[in-house]
């Protein structure tokens, strides 16, 4: 039997990731509808956050700055950073995630259908996407420890052991099947991405709000797509059989929902929204006007 990695922990901490998954799903809500609102101070606050953390560890042992010190200036500095470089930041984001579903696309498209086609029978395509399989979470792992398992605790050992083999076989199959694509498609693929890079950078710097537009409301699209993933292996196990899984219908929804993310940010959210109303002409003074009286 083969289910959820979930199925490991007890049920607080299936509880803990559940309520996770929540918050993430809400901040999710937030960037895809008002992104192009919030994208700027959320980067400036992430980067504050994550350089306070490293300042309050680092700056300590070389300097004589308590940890408090040193992460309010870390979080100061972070701010500051994340606020003046966003541009550049997002225009980066956009290039590796531009880059990532060029190569994906080409590889759905080109060399996948021709990997299939080349395995006449139904044992050879098995064999070739075995690798793959033995990445799932086995519920089997469970009588490794009994007792864990019967008092309903979360065996830390179990799980990283779970985690270390996905990790592990994740990066031995990505590595098989960049050793199995020929040299030209090498090439291809490194072409490609190299061009969506490129592409990404100067759409990000040269047209920075309406990438933030798009990028706000696909990002929150995949975010609230995962958070509502996690929460339907956790407490809705039954619905996960309705959950598509076909390509096309998919990136169909997603890009369905990232459209509606796009309207939603434009018509509400859109900086200068509120002022673009037309102000109302002034009155000409009395007497300007060619044949009126002048003004007593």
């Amino acid at each position: 039997m083969t289910g959820s990695m979930f199925q490991l922990f007890s049920p607080e901490a299936q509880n803990f990731c559940g309520v996770a998954a929540g918050v993430v799903g809400v901040i999710g809500l937030f960037v895809w509808s008002a992104g192009i609102r919030l994208a700027r101070p959320v980067t400036a606050v992430a980067f504050g956050v994550a350089t306070a953390g490293v300042a309050s560890w680092g700056l300590p042992q070389v300097t004589s700055l308590a940890p408090v010190s040193a992460a309010i200036i870390g979080f100061v500095v972070g701010v500051l950073f994340g606020a003046v470089t966003f541009r550049f930041l997002q225009a980066f984001f956009v290039a590796g995630m531009l880059a990532l579903i060029v190569g994906g696309v080409y590889y759905r498209t080109n060399i996948y259908p021709q990997r299939m086609n080349a395995y006449s029978k139904p044992a050879e395509v098995a064999s070739a996407t075995l690798p793959a399989k033995e990445m799932l979470i086995k519920t089997e792992r469970l009588q490794a420890s009994p007792d864990a398992a019967k008092n309903g605790k979360l065996d830390a050992a179990v799980v990283a052991d779970a985690a270390r083999t996905a990790a592990e076989n994740a990066k031995r199959v990505a590595q098989h099947e960049w050793d199995s694509l020929g040299q030209a498609q090498r090439q291809r693929l490194a072409v490609l991405a190299a061009l969506a890079v490129i592409a990404g950078i100067m759409i990000g710097l040269f047209f920075p709000k309406g990438t933030t537009w798009v990028a706000t409301a696909a990002t929150g699209t995949l975010v609230i797509s995962g958070a509502a993933l996690v929460l339907l292996q956790i407490y809705g196990t039954q619905y996960l059989n309705v959950v598509p899984t076909q390509p096309a219908v998919v990136l169909g929804i997603l890009g369905g929902v990232t459209l509606i993310g796009m309207i939603l940010q434009r018509t509400v959210f859109w900086p200068g929204a509120k002022n673009s109303k037309p102000r109302p002409e002034p009155r000409p003074v009395p007497g300007t006007l060619p044949g009126e009286p002048a003004a007593a």
